[in-house]
């Protein structure tokens, strides 16, 4: 084959990469209605704008598949995730043309996804990386396709490079426990697969066999994008934690300690401290009940003082912790000395709301902590809570 006739598969398509630039504005889109609504670091607002959380799939939100590729935590997890599509979307628009982008972009991350919640370890995780990642992979299954089509000496540095790149994204998910590798190994695996079965019309690779995949593919994931923009819109739509009032509710007994008192159905058992449940999403919002007989002549109040003076100490030291007493609450029957501390964990606004009550020999704490606007959807939930609280069982 004479040099004339090889393809130059770089500049082989000009034009503008229309998929490649309304995905980055999504992507800023969505980003800029965190930043709005409460933060883009905040546990809460990420899972109300459709960040996967591992347990809200589990119950039926199959959409986070598609929307956890568009939420982004922080602007700096956006500029480099929209500087790695701004690279390599316009070369894959040219080797697949914009629907094969948006089809690769899709279901790589749908994929990435999957496997996150399959083998990760993060509650709530975000992000385009994994979509981004099979997009990239698409366009070395490309430079595999190739054969023949190109310069021998280019396509193997092109490969080279890009291998090289792969080996160090990977690599570094190993070593960055905040990096969900599953995902970005899952995205790249789909992107590979999926870029295998598409045509190629710059290399004159189109067949019938590839369109028909190509136009089944199109199909499925216009039906799933739908799917995922109608959850993320209700889930946009509504507050962000809507388990108090509108969950159904569950008994928890504990028969030792005497007592019996009803939580949301979606919280499940904090296994890192007895007697505590976090919200459906495992980390924007958290609940402890604790029973014990203290020494005698120890109030309610000294027992709220000793236990704020331990969650200050618990929070790492925050410099701008305050604690904020609050009126007595009478609740059920039973007389509450009630206090709010606020503090920022890991730069997240929280507030912990604490409830101490004694009842003959026994003394109860509630502890209600959330993120800033998880909290502000829902302040009465600890009281709901105690409304329901038995003792002497």
């Amino acid at each position: 084959m004479s040099p004339k006739t090889q393809i130059h598969i770089l500049t082989r398509l000009g034009g503008v990469a229309r998929a490649t630039f309304a995905l980055l504005a999504l992507m800023g889109a969505v980003w800029l209605g965190e930043a709005a609504t409460g933060g883009s670091q905040v546990p809460s607002v990420l899972v109300r704008f459709g960040a996967m959380a591992s347990s809200r799939v589990a119950g039926g939100e199959y959409w986070r598949l598609l929307s956890a590729s568009f939420v982004h935590v922080g602007a700096a997890h956006l500029l480099m995730n929209g500087v790695a599509l701004a690279l390599f979307g316009p070369l894959a628009e040219r080797l697949y043309g914009s629907a094969g982008m948006l089809l690769l972009f899709v279901a790589s991350g749908a994929v990435g996804w999957a496997a996150s919640m399959t083998f990760g370890e993060h509650a709530v995780a975000a992000g385009a990386s994994g979509a981004i990642l099979g997009v990239f992979s698409a366009t070395g299954m490309a430079a595999l396709r190739a054969s023949g089509r190109i310069d021998p000496a280019r396509r193997r540095a092109w490969l080279i490079q890009m291998g090289v790149l792969a080996a160090m994204q990977i690599g570094y998910g190993f070593v960055e426990s905040n990096v969900d590798n599953a995902a970005h190994i899952g995205g790249m695996a789909a992107g590979l697969l999926v870029g295998l079965a598409l045509p190629l019309p710059v290399l004159g690779q189109t067949g019938r066999v590839r369109t028909v995949v190509r136009s089944l593919l199109a199909y499925a994931c216009a039906a799933f994008c739908a799917y995922g923009t109608w959850g993320a819109a209700v889930s946009i739509a509504s507050p962000p934690l809507p388990y108090g009032s509108r969950a159904r509710w569950r008994p928890i007994v504990d028969r030792n300690a005497g007592y019996s008192l009803s939580i949301p159905s979606g919280w499940r058992l904090d296994a890192s401290t007895p007697q505590a449940w976090s919200a459906g999403d495992g980390v924007s919002a958290w609940l402890a009940f604790m029973a014990w007989v203290p020494e005698p002549g120890v109030s309610p109040s000294d027992v709220l003082g000793e236990y704020l003076v331990q969650r200050k100490e618990a929070a790492k030291g925050p410099s701008d912790a305050t604690v904020e007493p609050r009126p007595d609450a009478t609740i059920g029957g039973r007389r509450y000395v009630h206090a709010v501390l606020r503090y920022h964990s890991h730069g997240i606004p929280t507030v912990e709301s604490v409830y101490v009550t004694r009842s003959g020999p026994m003394a109860y704490v509630l502890a209600y902590r959330a993120d800033g606007p998880a909290f502000s959807a829902d302040p009465g939930l600890p009281e709901r809570v105690l409304g329901t609280l038995r003792t002497q069982l």
